[in-house]
């Protein structure tokens, strides 16, 4: 299947148009001139998207700090304004953004939510989470536009310097610069046309197109302002079905390319969706990669959502006493991520 799909291209920069830049000024002119046009375009929606993203952060923030008591009684609705004037005094639990962001990827979201605020029902919580999702959709469109920004920005770069050495003005290798020109063509159209590939178009009860996915994905790329690949996020669902699998979880060996995210991408994720419900995750990877690993956890989950990361050391000298045994319980209580060599397995 990847074998025959076609890789995006720059208008103006395919790799025949590139080799023409030694003979033709107007050649390379023209693709400056494209490549400047596309920045505009992306500069503008980049500050679309960011008078979007904090006009909407703003309203969600005051919705889900309000109430959906409208129609109630006058006792129902003093009540909900003295909550309010509570919050507004510094008195009263307030529900910031991030905590949405954290609550998106909580099964019972909706419980917890009305729970801090009891004044919201059911459907204003199922709309300040489906706020909360258009929001980091669009906060991660912004990361994306940024990453291709900066990229536009390097090959039109390459395009001037093309362009002086075509007409004589510096010194260089136009043949290897035309090389890098068509590398960095093909980086920027991959950015461009990156897709989200946890997405499904899937039909309601009422027979309306929905798109479906699961915000554990969505929430990871808005804290680390990344494109998940559809080769970790095929991975990562192969890992899920086989654990959810019926009637009991099923191993699973995969193998994945060296630099395709093993360590960064896919076994922090499925941290982040199996090291729930008292369940122990443990990542066990050979003696000389444990530190990388620990650290590479530790900074994945020590900062807007938090898991501790544990490293289990065990031979035949280590005495085998209760406690190890409830050390790893209570790590597994905690939701916690444990690094481990195979020995010590």
């Amino acid at each position: 299947k990847t074998n025959t799909q076609t890789d995006p291209q720059i208008l103006g920069l395919s790799e025949a148009e590139i080799s023409t830049f030694a003979q033709s000024v107007a050649a390379v002119e023209r693709a400056g001139v494209l490549i400047q046009q596309l920045q505009k375009t992306m500069v503008q929606l980049c500050a679309k998207d960011q008078a979007f993203v904090a006009k909407a952060k703003g309203y969600v923030t005051k919705l889900v700090n309000s109430g959906s008591s409208q129609s109630s009684n006058a006792a129902a609705q003093q009540k909900m304004l003295l909550s309010q004037l509570y919050r507004w005094g510094g008195l009263g639990l307030s529900i910031n953004f991030s905590l949405l962001v954290k609550l998106l990827g909580c099964p019972n979201s909706t419980a917890v939510l009305r729970q801090i605020n009891p004044f919201l029902d059911e459907a204003y919580c199922e709309l300040i989470q489906r706020l909360t999702s258009v929001i980091l959709l669009a906060t991660n469109r912004i990361g994306q536009l940024k990453r291709c920004m900066t990229t536009a920005r390097e090959l039109l770069k390459l395009l001037v310097t093309a362009r002086g050495i075509a007409k004589g003005e510096v010194k260089g290798n136009l043949t290897a610069l035309q090389h890098s020109i068509q590398q960095k063509s093909k980086t920027l159209a991959k950015d461009i046309t990156a897709r989200r590939h946890y997405t499904k178009l899937q039909t309601d009860a009422n027979g309306a197109k929905v798109i479906a996915f699961d915000p554990r994905f969505l929430i990871f790329e808005f804290i680390h302002n990344i494109t998940l690949w559809g080769g970790q996020v095929g991975l990562v669902m192969k890992f899920i079905d086989a654990f959810q699998s019926k009637p009991v979880p099923q191993s699973l060996c995969h193998q994945l390319i060296m630099g395709h995210g093993k360590t960064t991408v896919v076994a922090p994720i499925l941290a982040l969706m199996l090291a729930q419900d008292s369940r122990l995750m443990m990542q066990v990877v050979p003696h000389a990669l444990v530190e990388f690993s620990r650290g590479v956890m530790r900074e994945r989950f020590s900062a807007f959502i938090y898991k501790p990361v544990h490293t289990f050391a065990f031979n035949r000298g280590v005495p085998v006493e209760p406690a190890v045994q409830l050390r790893l319980q209570q790590a597994g209580e905690l939701g916690a991520v444990v690094c481990a060599n195979p020995t010590a397995v």
